[in-house]
């Protein structure tokens, strides 16, 4: 049997012990198992570079890959239940997913519902362990126990209880059948690029061949784009370029610089898109 791929998204950070405790549970159970650190910096309110993580990371990774995402708990939710103690505590609620022949083992339902553009195969609630402390470090007392049992066959059916109303969350998308598009930067990365909310596919159907420009919210008329460059050096050091992602989205940069530190850019800053013959 090939020995099983394991990867970790999460917001531990790298100068804890977390991920260290993690990665050595895993090799007690598996000792053949391979871990691939994915990203310990993750936001539980960035859903957008999360959703990037799982669908242009995760999913690079060969089928039959376990993935344990473990980015914080619900804020809103307030689901309570009578302990021992006779007070109420909050109880998490773990997923399972089985995806494009992959397993994704995530502290709650929503960066699935954000990150998946399909059903998935199967969803499954986990239950979480009972004579537990603490609820606060499942990916430990749970989520290594689940990949192992993954691991050696076991179906998410036999994990968990089946979730049959599990729905996608979209993320909202400009109108692009008109001259106009109004778009919206979604995510920052290390770089300080900035990620847009508009399909490299849509803008060119929306383009049809015509010209363009890109303007930036309240600096319009100060930093235009009129090209869609190929590369960062389609332009001269520190100026603004529109580029495709790996993700197929349009990306705002700026060459040797950081569109976030020099422009301002931020998620939900807002950028103008307009066609002309």
């Amino acid at each position: 049997m090939e020995a099983p791929i394991v990867t970790l998204t999460s917001d531990w950070g790298t100068h804890d012990y977390y991920a260290a405790c993690v990665k050595g549970k895993l090799c007690l159970l598996m000792p053949q198992v391979k871990i691939h650190d994915l990203s310990h910096e993750q936001s539980w309110n960035d859903m957008a570079t999360l959703m990037l993580m799982v669908r242009m990371g995760c999913l690079s990774f060969p089928e039959g890959t376990i993935h344990i995402i473990d980015v914080g708990s619900e804020p809103l939710k307030r689901d309570m239940a009578s302990q021992g103690d006779g007070h109420q505590h909050f109880v998490p609620e773990p997923i399972l997913a089985q995806y494009r022949g992959h397993f994704l083992i995530c502290s709650e339902l929503r960066p699935l519902s954000w990150a998946l553009e399909q059903i998935p195969d199967q969803v499954v609630r986990l239950a979480v362990p009972s004579g537990l402390d603490s609820y606060s470090f499942l990916a430990h007392d749970l989520f290594c126990d689940i990949a192992c049992r993954l691991a050696a066959g076991e179906s998410p059916a036999q994990l968990g209880t089946p979730i049959d109303d599990f729905k996608l969350v979209r993320s909202p998308m400009p109108p692009i059948d008109t001259d106009v598009i109004n778009v919206v930067v979604t995510a920052i990365d290390k770089y300080g690029n900035a990620l847009l909310n508009l399909r490299y596919d849509d803008f060119e159907r929306a383009r049809s061949g015509r010209r363009f420009t890109a303007e930036l919210g309240n600096r319009i008329g100060t930093d235009m784009v009129r090209t869609l460059s190929t590369h960062y050096n389609d332009v001269r050091m520190g100026n603004l370029l529109l580029i495709v992602s790996k993700s197929g989205y349009l990306q705002l940069a700026v060459n040797g610089g950081s569109a976030f530190q020099l422009l301002g850019l931020r998620p939900t800053s807002p950028c103008r898109i307009r066609f002309y013959d």
